[in-house]
């Protein structure tokens, strides 16, 4: 018994009675058929948009996305959506510690600003600071182009060279937005 290999009229006829036994099914029948292979020999007709042979269904060339795949996107929008919803003012706001540590830092920030104003400008203790004009280019504004505010509403405030900036909520709040006192350095 001589094997002869199959030629291209029954390869063809063998994928297609496959295709018509799985599309029974509802989807591809797994075969140890290589379709590359296949359809390589198969000298079937293709239809007009290409690349699959006119024996597949429409059905098996439409998307992935069926009505489960649609829902289960449209849970995982909505819980991240919810979540975000509720985590919201924490992330716009921030919690009062956070508040509190944003404006000791603003502070810091403009107290290092008149610090370098005053080494620029030959000033000593003392000496007149106009709030914010004469520290505007001397500390990172924000993007309107000023003066970074303190997150909680206070306002800042200083009006002389060594004085200590303050915010006007102060110790009225908990935790308390005002900068450590200064430790000033032994006499000699």
């Amino acid at each position: 018994m001589n094997y002869t290999p199959p030629t291209a009229n029954s390869w063809g006829t063998t994928i297609r009675t496959l295709t018509k036994l799985s599309q029974r099914q509802g989807g591809w029948l797994v075969t140890g058929i290589c379709w590359h292979h296949c359809s390589a020999k198969l000298k079937t007709k293709r239809n007009s948009a290409g690349g699959v042979p006119s024996f597949v269904s429409k059905q098996n060339r439409n998307s992935a996305w069926g009505p489960r795949e649609i829902g289960v996107l449209a849970f995982v929008i909505l819980v991240l959506g919810s979540y975000a919803i509720w985590q919201r003012p924490k992330f716009v706001t921030g919690s009062p510690l956070s508040q509190a540590r944003t404006c000791v830092n603003n502070l810091f920030q403009i107290d290092a600003a008149a610090s370098q104003f005053a080494l620029e400008e030959h000033l000593t203790n003392g000496d007149r600071i106009i709030f914010p004009d004469d520290l505007t280019p001397y500390i990172k504004l924000n993007g309107a182009g000023k003066i970074p505010s303190c997150p909680a509403g206070g306002i800042y405030h200083i009006e002389t060279v060594g004085e200590i900036p303050t915010c006007s909520l102060g110790t009225s709040v908990t935790p308390a937005h005002s900068l450590p006192p200064r430790i000033s350095s032994p006499a000699k």
